[in-house]
């Protein structure tokens, strides 16, 4: 393919090899699409291809580790752990080549991000807004960072204007659309989830159910949900049978209790089996069904990929999120996970706030 001159000047920056430059673009264009089971595998191979023609290149290392991140997530693959070594291994060839780059310091933030990491992860995006004020990675980075401890009144300019510089992306628009939820702007969040999924990225589809049933209409959320089965159920394989998904529906949108049992048991029949790492599809579960002693344990004893989006659902309006946060064990979890640290650090979340004349520390907040 052929380049503009402006794609030119700006391959010239970033390397000397224009098929390195063009291995990269594709990688790109399939790491904004991030959905579906080969859309990373092809991305990793672009990527790879991209600096073996060019080892210099930064910010295909960069991306490399990106996609390696996010491929047993969007690819539903046994095991994270290989994919995130060789994103720690990319992270750190960028890194090492592009110090001063915002998107390389975002990168390591994320896998730190991932170990539940949360002081290290936002010392670190703090520390991209001074080396790229204005720059979008540094933004949404910190944006989102902010967004997953809760703290929504102070992640939101930061998520809106990365998605405003960068409105191709679908990830950084669900993250601002989960921004929107939890600070309860149900209508604007059905709009950005509406914009992701006319870009192509379908997982928009559960935020729009979880606007619906914030915004008090349940029996809305469930049809919009079971009307999604073909093109969202991939992500979720333990309900993929479309009666098991209806039984989801009523436990995740209808609150019916023996539903809810049902799928809870799926759930932990899943969990049980070594050969099946924790996934998003159930921790959600454990989530969106108010479980908050078995939400709590998982999380703490699970860490994996993508926990932190689930995190970052934690914060909304739902019956459910607010029986988790409100219960009796929540403040030590809290605390034993590393959010209080994050708290008095990084400003506390709308949701909590500490005791008259304490730091929250040793469990001294509450909750609502």
């Amino acid at each position: 393919g052929m380049l503009t001159p402006n794609q030119e000047r700006l391959a010239a920056k970033l390397t000397d090899s224009t098929e390195a430059y063009l291995a990269f673009l594709r990688g790109r264009d399939l790491v904004n699409k991030a959905w579906g089971v080969e859309t990373m595998p092809n991305a990793v191979s672009f990527l790879q291809h991209a600096v073996e023609l060019d080892p210099e290149f930064a910010e295909a290392w960069r991306l490399l580790a990106y996609a390696n991140f996010l491929l047993p997530t969007y690819s539903r693959l046994g095991e994270d752990e290989p994919y995130l070594a060789a994103s720690r291994e990319a992270a750190g060839r960028a890194i090492t080549l592009d110090p001063l780059s915002p998107d390389n310091h975002s990168m390591i933030a994320t896998l730190l991000m991932a170990e539940n990491k949360f002081v290290e992860a936002l010392r670190r995006s703090q520390l991209m807004q001074t080396l790229g004020s204005g720059d979008p990675e540094a933004d949404y980075a910190h944006g989102y960072r902010l967004s997953v401890i809760g703290n929504a009144t102070e992640a939101h300019p930061f998520l809106q204007a990365a998605v405003r510089a960068t409105p191709e992306n679908s990830l950084w628009q669900m993250a601002y659309g989960v921004n929107l939820l939890n600070l309860g702007q149900t209508e604007a969040a059905q709009e950005v989830g509406q914009r992701a999924l006319d870009q192509g990225f379908p997982g928009a589809a559960f935020l729009i159910a979880d606007a619906m049933l914030a915004e008090g209409d349940a029996r809305a959320a469930f049809d919009y949900q079971i009307a999604s089965y073909d093109r969202i159920s991939y992500i979720a394989p333990e309900f993929r049978d479309p009666e098991i998904w209806q039984l989801a529906g009523q436990a995740l949108y209808l609150g019916n209790r023996r539903a809810q049992d049902a799928i809870i048991g799926f759930v932990d029949q899943a969990r049980a089996d070594p050969n099946q790492p924790m996934r998003t599809s159930m921790m959600n579960a454990y989530l969106s069904t108010g479980r908050a002693e078995t939400f709590m344990e998982a999380f703490m004893s699970e860490p994996y990929a993508n926990g932190s989006y689930v995190l970052s659902r934690l914060w909304d309006g739902r019956e459910a999120t607010t029986a988790i946060r409100t219960h009796p064990d929540f403040p030590q979890w809290a605390d034993e996970i590393g959010l209080v640290k994050a708290w008095q650090e990084f400003g506390w979340p709308e949701k909590c706030t500490p005791n008259e004349g304490t730091d929250g520390s040793g469990g001294q907040f509450s909750c609502v």
